[in-house]
């Protein structure tokens, strides 16, 4: 087999990149196949009312997303043998996509993010790294609706550091004078700060309106954040809150770590970032 993304996205949420030949399936009892057709099971036991004609029934679900959580929930529950699949390391670094600090490593087990086929993430801090993701996309969005100011205030987990990137820079970031009024009334972490000159008359006459950014992978199941940023771009409000809300754990625990090394012939590592239920609020006002 020559290709990962070749293969279908259920089979593939577990990856372990080394010196392989070709990209092998490492099969122990069909159970992430098991797992989905479990999950698919559970969900046709849920009430009627989930099966109602389009017009009625609830907004499609993210079948990616619960799928991944469905799945992994199920083997963690089982603690039993699973499959994975060998991934050659050239092959890694050309087919899949790797953001931030993230890179293919040899000997390393990787997990498909819950939003992009092509994204993957270490085992061992696959949580913090995933919330990473989620906080540097819901900054991209208010980036580039043109805020006066920005403001990030940690409010439970996760407090990992926002990292300077290409849409930072762009914005050309001066220190934030504090005068949203969120920060005024709490005493929480404020994990980032920042404002932004106004466009001077002849710069703002021919500058593109505010618009969403391309590629984003998590906004689109995020009702949430779609009213906020509706309200920008409608000119409602001149100050708006958006909660970023890590709240799945998606059964990736410190037990299905242990059962990976342990079916890999692997010493368990003791540096894994467990879960941690978490919330950002991000606060924003605009010229």
């Amino acid at each position: 087999m020559c290709s990962l993304i070749a293969i279908p996205e259920i089979e593939r949420k577990i990856i372990q990149i080394g010196k392989f030949d070709s990209v092998n399936y490492v099969a122990k009892n069909n159970t992430i196949r098991h797992a989905f057709k479990d999950w698919q099971d559970e969900t046709s036991k849920k009430p009627l009312t989930s099966k109602l004609p389009r017009i009625l029934a609830p907004k499609k679900p993210d079948i990616l997303y619960d799928g991944i959580a469905g799945a992994f929930k199920t083997i963690s529950k089982k603690r039993s043998a699973f499959d994975y699949i060998e991934v050659p390391h050239e092959i890694a670094s050309t087919e899949l996509l790797w953001k931030g600090s993230v890179r293919p490593e040899l000997n390393k087990f990787y997990v498909m993010s819950p939003k992009n086929n092509k994204v993957y993430f270490p085992f061992d801090n696959y949580h913090s790294l995933a919330f990473e993701d989620k906080v540097s996309e819901a900054i991209r969005i208010f980036l580039h609706l043109k805020p006066k100011e920005l403001l990030i205030v940690h409010e439970e987990g996760y407090e990992c550091e926002i990292k300077s990137n290409a849409d930072f820079a762009k914005s050309k970031l001066v220190k934030g004078t504090g005068d949203l009024q969120l920060e005024k009334k709490t005493n929480k972490r404020i994990m980032f700060r920042s404002s932004y000159p106004k466009p001077g008359f002849l710069k703002g006459l021919f500058s593109t309106p505010p618009q969403l950014p391309q590629d984003l992978i998590w906004y689109p199941t995020e009702e949430k954040w779609q009213v906020v940023v509706e309200g920008i771009l409608n000119d409602s409000s001149k100050e708006f809150e958006m909660q970023i809300n890590y709240h799945e754990d998606f059964g990736l625990n410190s037990n299905l770590q242990a059962e990976i090394m342990k079916q890999a012939n692997i010493k368990a590592s003791t540096n894994i970032t467990q879960f941690q239920r978490t919330s950002w609020k991000v606060a924003a006002s605009f010229w």
